[in-house]
C-alpha cells in the first residue's frame, strides 16, 4: 500500500489517443439531442436536426463541447475558440428551434399539456402529499446551507456582481461573450451526417 498521496494527473486533450471514443461520444450526444427534440417537437423535427460542424470539429479536437469548456474554465483548452464556436452553435440552435416551434406547434402544446397532466396527477398522489413537509424542510435546509457558505467565503468573492468589471484576465466574462457575438456573424453552416 502506497502511503504517499498521489495527485490526479491533470486532464489534457489527446485527440490522437481518444479519436474513436470522441467520435462515438459526440454522436451519442447528437442522438440524445434528437431524442429530446422528438419528445418536445415530434419525430419529423428530430430527423431534421443537424449538428453544427464547428461544434463537432471542436469536440474532436478538445474532447469537450465548447459550452463545457467555457463553464469549466478549462485552462488547457482554447477559450477564445470555444466562445466563438459556442456563439455559432447558439445561433444555429436558436434558428432551428424558432423554425420548429412554428412548424410543430401541436407537438409542443401536446408536450406541455402532458407535463402539466403528469404533474397534476403526481401532486395528487398520497406519497407526494406525504412528502410535502420533508420537501419544505429540505428547501429551508438548502437555503440556510447556501447562506452559510456565502458568509464563510472570502470577502473578495463578488457573488452579487454583474460581471461587468475588468479583472486580471482582461474583459469580464459577461463582456467577452457579447463582444465576440456582436463582432462576428454567426456561422450557421451545418454538416450532414
Amino acid at each position: 500500500m502506497n502511503t504517499k498521496e498521489q495527485k490526479q494527473e491533470e486532464w489534457k486533450p489527446e485527440p490522437a489517443k481518444h479519436a474513436k471514443d470522441w467520435v462515438r461520444i459526440y454522436y451519442d450526444l447528437i442522438d440524445t439531442r434528437r431524442f429530446q427534440i422528438r419528445q418536445t417537437h415530434g419525430p419529423e423535427a428530430a430527423e431534421r436536426y443537424r449538428y453544427h460542424s464547428a461544434e463537432r470539429d471542436y469536440f474532436y479536437m478538445w474532447g469537450k463541447l465548447p459550452h463545457h469548456v467555457i463553464e469549466d474554465k478549462c485552462e488547457v483548452c482554447d477559450q477564445e475558440q470555444a466562445r466563438r464556436v459556442a456563439s455559432w452553435v447558439d445561433a444555429h440552435h436558436r434558428a432551428f428551434f424558432e423554425q420548429m416551434h412554428g412548424e410543430f406547434t401541436k407537438y409542443v402544446r401536446a408536450h406541455q399539456e402532458r407535463m402539466e397532466k403528469n404533474f397534476k396527477r403526481a401532486s395528487n398522489m398520497p406519497a407526494y402529499k406525504g412528502d410535502l413537509e420533508e420537501r419544505e424542510r429540505l428547501i429551508q435546509y438548502a437555503a440556510k446551507w447556501i447562506a452559510q457558505i456565502r458568509a464563510d467565503m472570502k470577502p473578495s468573492a463578488n457573488l452579487g456582481g454583474d460581471g461587468t468589471t475588468k479583472g486580471q484576465q482582461g474583459d469580464a466574462p459577461a463582456q467577452q461573450g457579447t463582444k465576440e457575438a456582436d463582432s462576428k456573424e454567426a456561422d450557421t453552416h451545418t454538416a450532414e451526417e
